[in-house]
């Protein structure tokens, strides 16, 4: 289990940190007169404090290697995503102590050591975090139920909708709340696919699109915010309009480009990443333990 979650994470976060970090650097030294970096531009990419500058250091990185950011240190430079990350990090090791408390209860030592883990979790990790961690297990639930809760189940994505809306106009008691609800209506819409017996679900054009795309799709979360950033100020430092535009067909023909540019990017990229996961994954096993994974532990 720890081989795999760390082949998963890891493998792109060495190559992400540093790609994202050199791509602010030549932001910074070539295309900053609009100052998105040092967080002198009035449009901001995350707080009204918000400078690439101050966080491309070398504890930050190191704090983001460690998936500290938001626990101890902000994500480096300007890549905010990996946020998200942290979280997902934190979580992959609160599950098994939680499923090791409720499946070994004949040994004692190991229920107690994962509760006494657990507790310095807590107390270690943001409350955000923490409280989150039960969006994150909606997935796993989800995961283990093989039958549509829903039915119709287009009325999965009818509440899904109704939910994104009703979050967006703040119309729910609580950021908590509001996510609680958009969470759960996604995991019912995910429910409703994967047990879908459509033809187009089971299509198989459509499943290698979906495998072609979720293929790459951690390297394209990984590194798309530098990508990104440093497209938008090259375009503000040349043109001097990047930012604020109104609506036009030059305006949304641009925007397909740069999240083309971007997709195209993340796919080479995971080329070197996502793509030889499984060799990664095998390297650590026979690191450990001397032999190479069976095919039943590579599922």
């Amino acid at each position: 289990y720890s081989i795999k979650r760390f082949s998963r994470i890891y493998l792109v976060v060495f190559l992400a940190l540093p790609l994202g970090a050199a791509l602010d650097l030549i932001g910074m030294h070539y295309f900053n007169q609009a100052g998105m970096y040092n967080g002198t531009y009035s449009f901001q990419l995350g707080s009204p404090v918000f400078s690439a500058q101050m966080q491309l250091t070398p504890g930050v990185a190191l704090g983001n290697l460690f998936m500290l950011q938001t626990v101890t240190v902000p994500p480096l430079g300007t890549n905010l995503p990996l946020w998200s990350l942290a979280n997902e990090f934190w979580y992959y090791i609160l599950f098994p102590l939680c499923l090791s408390i409720l499946l070994w209860r004949s040994e004692i030592f190991n229920p107690v050591i994962s509760s006494i883990l657990i507790i310095v979790l807590i107390l270690f990790l943001p409350n955000k975090i923490v409280l989150y961690f039960t969006l994150w297990l909606l997935g796993v639930v989800i995961a283990f139920i093989h039958r549509s809760l829903v039915k119709p189940r287009i009325l999965s994505f009818g509440l899904f909708f109704a939910s994104l809306l009703f979050a967006r106009f703040g119309i729910f008691p609580g950021w908590f709340f509001s996510d609680l609800v958009v969470a759960s209506t996604f995991a019912l819409t995910i429910n409703a696919l994967v047990n879908a017996e459509s033809r187009v679900v089971k299509n198989q054009r459509v499943n290698k699109l979906n495998q072609t795309l979720s293929g790459f799709s951690y390297s394209l979360y990984a590194i798309h915010y530098p990508i990104m950033v440093l497209m938008i100020t090259a375009i503000e430092d040349l043109r001097g309009n990047a930012f604020s535009q109104q609506p036009s067909l030059s305006v949304y023909l641009l925007y397909v480009l740069l999240i083309s540019v971007v997709y195209v990017i993340a796919f080479f990229f995971s080329r070197l990443t996502e793509a030889n996961t499984v060799r990664f994954r095998n390297l650590l096993f026979r690191l450990t333990s001397g032999k190479s994974m069976t095919r039943q532990q590579q599922a």
